[in-house]
């Protein structure tokens, strides 16, 4: 995958990366993008109990399959509200991790490589790259990802 695009109309928002060129935001006007601005993740947490982490879909919404993975995590790092999509709030440095459970691969493909040019990371919830089904995590950096992925394994 070259290109990656995640757009939400309803707050006239696009964020999107080329691979190799970085991650942007940008805001719509009309049929223009206007005031780009390069995306960089934020300055990963000193501990994992201080990692702000967006889970998706909303806790309350957790299928069961997936809600003691979830609420492992929960119980280790601090659950943040989002207002989109919580890979694009890590590509922004306004989280240090995002983690949706029960997606497939055309979900996490566009936001992977956003995140990850913005100086991120992803996998799935056990180390793997692409593709990925199930769960995943978005992250600041490897440290944070990996502990993630401990956590949601029951490690």
């Amino acid at each position: 995958m070259t290109v990656g695009l995640a757009i939400v109309p309803a707050q006239r928002r696009i964020w999107y990366a080329v691979r190799g060129q970085g991650a942007f935001t940008a805001d719509i006007e009309g049929d223009r993008l206007v005031r780009p601005r390069p995306l960089r993740v934020g300055q990963p947490p000193s501990a994992f109990a201080q990692c702000t982490v967006g889970v998706l879909p909303p806790l309350a919404m957790i299928p069961p399959a997936h809600r003691s993975q979830v609420d492992r995590l929960a119980a280790r790092a601090l659950v943040t509200d989002w207002s989109v999509h919580a890979a694009l709030l890590v590509a922004g440095g306004e989280l240090d991790m995002a983690v949706q459970v029960g997606g497939k691969v055309w979900d996490y493909a566009p936001l992977s490589l956003i995140v990850q040019e913005a100086g991120g990371t992803f996998s799935g919830d056990s180390g793997q790259g692409h593709p990925v089904t199930g769960t995943a995590v978005f992250a600041c950096d490897d440290r944070t990802r990996l502990a993630a992925c401990a956590v949601l394994r029951g490690r």
